[in-house]
């Protein structure tokens, strides 16, 4: 699998990022709990805990996070700058790390 790109400590450590700055994303896309919730399958009472960082998410999980965010170019570029998307996520994830291939249209809209 490509994720053995990254040893397990690199997942835990990118999976704890994502956590920590879940609900910048959320803002940055516009986006409530609840709504990210029902889209991908989460509970709203579990986005907070992985917000919280009272638990570390599995990198399923995060996967699922890095691609719906790279759909919007407020959560992409804030992705980007954190270090949650380089080169080697996008690789993983098969997601374009350009930063001149936004999508056009919100994934949400």
């Amino acid at each position: 699998m490509r994720h053995e790109l990254l040893t397990k400590d690199e997942q835990i450590k990118f999976c704890a990022l994502l956590g920590e700055n879940l609900s910048v994303l959320r803002m940055k896309a516009s986006i409530s709990q609840e709504s990210l919730s029902k889209r991908l399958g989460y509970s709203r009472v579990q986005l907070g805990v992985w917000e919280r960082g009272e638990v570390i998410m599995r990198w399923s999980v995060f996967s699922s996070f890095v691609l719906f965010f790279s759909n919007n170019r407020d959560a992409r570029e804030i992705m980007i700058a954190l270090g949650i998307l380089n080169n080697d996520v996008a690789k993983i994830l098969d997601v374009n790390f350009s930063k001149e291939s936004y999508p056009k249209k919100e994934a949400w809209s």
